[in-house]
């Protein structure tokens, strides 16, 4: 069955739908994100360059076996032409291990194309952060400030 594509009409708004899909463990919402072309690319902390909807989709299901991605995006730097819009972000992740919740930071960087349909994901690349190697506990709100 083919997936709901709604149009965005900024970069801006596709990136929010992408990390509501992460927080809510919406595959189907996540991959109707990304562009038709079978040539997209994620690549995962620490992982292995995933190209083409397949593998993605294989990759991201197996990540929410494991539940939602709790992550929040900030320090977003932007450089935008007309049809393409990169975005390098620090996300914030929040992890959950033995009733314990810690954080990781990782660089990411989002790249989207603005093709007939809106604005369309094509790169999602995230890793840590070199000086973040350990977990660090989060504050009450569950993030770092």
């Amino acid at each position: 069955m083919p997936l709901m594509r709604k149009n965005f009409d900024s970069p801006e708004a596709i990136e929010q739908a992408f990390y509501d899909a992460l927080e809510q463990a919406d595959l189907d919402g996540l991959m109707a994100l990304w562009s038709d072309d079978d040539e997209i690319v994620y690549i995962p902390p620490g992982g292995t360059r995933l190209i083409g909807h397949h593998a993605i989709r294989a990759a991201w299901r197996e990540t929410f076996a494991n539940g939602a991605v709790h992550v929040r995006p900030t320090q977003t730097h932007v450089l935008q032409t007309a049809v393409v819009s990169m975005h390098s972000v620090i996300e914030q992740v929040l992890l959950n291990h033995d009733g314990q919740t810690s954080i990781i930071s990782l660089i990411a960087s989002n790249v989207f194309f603005k093709g007939p349909r809106g604005w369309r994901l094509v790169l999602h690349h995230a890793s840590p952060l070199p000086e973040d190697k350990t977990p660090r506990p989060a504050n009450s709100e569950g993030y770092l400030h």
